[in-house]
């Protein structure tokens, strides 16, 4: 009877610690869980830094190879921005390397990229600059589907919805880029746009604005200020001069020398 009272003690005596053990060791491992996606995030964002930069380049490679098919600009012009776009891709290489993304969301990225020496090919024979922004675009597109495999990994302490913005903002970026591209073509040229065209035109240029002000943007006050200043940019306000003049005048063509100097096509 008397070690019976001992052990009832005792476990009384044991219980707060075998509660602290258990809370601990809970806390223990949410912890390391919480490293582990913490280890995996960086990866990530490692890789959406380099797939924002090979991205940014080959866009300009899609609006200098347009503006080239279309008798815009000379060569050495494009083989420049092809250096440029090459070392960004070899950046997104390594990125892609030590991420912990799903294989078939990078291998898709990779089998994507493996188009661009065939557009390279089309562009050096000056081929239709409509077929050429077309290929560029669905390889942009196939490349800038890692975003959904970012998205949907786990994360933790909000990173989710920074992710997220970002998507956002290429989104915007990437119709800003074909904007970009069909317009400096179209400037080229400089003939009556049909109606495809100029649909086109207002299409991208509905969807910057949309992609810019969508409520799922979760912008720190430094980003939204850097917004804004773009907005207000002497670029900016050229560039949707020129739009607008392309619009305006697209029954009859004839744009006028300034618009040859398109804002789109210097990022």
């Amino acid at each position: 009877m008397d070690m019976s009272m001992r052990m009832r003690i005792l476990l009384v005596a044991l219980l707060p610690l075998l509660a602290f053990v258990a809370q601990s060791t809970r806390l223990y491992l949410a912890a390391n869980q919480e490293h582990d996606i913490a280890e995996s995030m960086h990866a990530n964002i490692t890789v959406l830094d380099s797939l924002s930069l090979a991205v940014h380049e080959l866009q300009k490679e899609r609006g200098i190879s347009s503006l080239y098919a279309s008798g815009g600009t000379e060569r050495p012009q494009v083989e420049s921005q092809r250096a440029h776009s090459d070392r960004t891709l070899e950046g997104l290489a390594l990125a892609l390397a030590a991420s912990t993304l799903p294989a078939e969301k990078t291998d898709a990225a990779v089998n994507a990229l493996k188009e661009l020496p065939s557009l390279r090919t089309s562009t050096d024979a000056k081929a239709d600059p409509a077929s050429i922004r077309k290929g560029y675009t669905a390889l942009i597109k196939g490349v800038l589907g890692i975003y959904k495999a970012a998205i949907a990994a786990p994360s933790t302490k909000g990173i989710g919805k920074v992710v997220t913005s970002f998507a956002i903002l290429e989104e915007a970026k990437e119709a800003t880029g074909r904007l970009r591209a069909l317009a400096s073509s179209l400037v080229a040229i400089d003939k009556p746009l049909d109606i495809d065209k100029i649909r086109q035109l207002m299409e991208l240029h509905a969807a910057i604005d949309g992609n810019l002000g969508s409520p799922g943007l979760a912008l720190g006050a430094e980003a939204k200020e850097a917004l804004a200043k773009l907005a207000a940019s002497e670029n900016n306000k050229e560039a949707e001069r020129i739009f607008w003049v392309l619009i305006a005048k697209s029954s009859a063509g004839g744009y006028g020398d300034k618009a040859r100097g398109f804002p789109y096509m210097k990022g």
